[in-house]
């Protein structure tokens, strides 16, 4: 069997941000895996972005194009 890449997108819960991934990144990227993390609109580094509540309905939409792009 051929040895390929694995590929982990890793989505952070409500009030954390991509942050809350580190350790497990860097253990992953050790292991040989690459690891696709990044913050949701008004978490995280994008937190600075919103004063206002962000509802998950507008959150969701913006996976789906790191996810094409990890594939």
């Amino acid at each position: 069997m051929k040895n390929s890449i694995k590929t982990f997108v890793l989505v952070h819960a409500a009030w954390h941000g991509a942050w809350s991934f580190d350790r497990t990144r860097k253990k992953l990227e050790a292991s040989g895996a690459k690891v696709i993390i990044f913050d949701l609109p008004g978490h995280g580094g994008d937190f600075g972005n919103s004063r206002q509540r962000i509802p998950f309905q507008t959150m969701h939409p913006g996976i789906y194009p790191i996810l094409r792009r990890a594939s």
